[in-house]
């Protein structure tokens, strides 16, 4: 995804979009039936792999209105360079568990 925060309307008008063709497209389908992946690289460059990063892209895609159970949110590679905010890979992927509330896998 890369989201920015400091530019998210575009992402706001792709998830609008998308939200309506599914909707056109996918009317007929219960809610428990739908599902969201998301392919990790939550945040943009300059943020990726932080705190900041995390609770963005988890405020964008509860903007799905899917419930939790139905999100699978992968961990990219750039997901992990909170180098700033975390001393090691561990606190950082810790801290997007956290963010996304996963006690194991999903």
């Amino acid at each position: 995804l890369h989201l920015n925060p400091g530019e998210m309307t575009p992402f706001y008008k792709a998830r609008d979009e998308i939200k309506a063709l599914l909707d056109t497209q996918c009317g007929d389908v219960p809610d428990d039936r739908k599902f969201l992946v998301s392919l990790g690289d939550l945040g943009a460059y300059g943020i990726a792999g932080t705190t900041e990063s995390f609770e963005n892209a988890k405020n964008y895609l509860e903007g799905y209105g899917l419930p939790k159970r139905n999100m699978r949110i992968v961990t990219g590679n750039h997901d992990l360079e909170g180098m700033e905010e975390f001393k090691t890979d561990e606190e950082n992927f810790q801290a997007w568990r956290n963010a996304f509330d996963v006690d194991g896998e999903q």
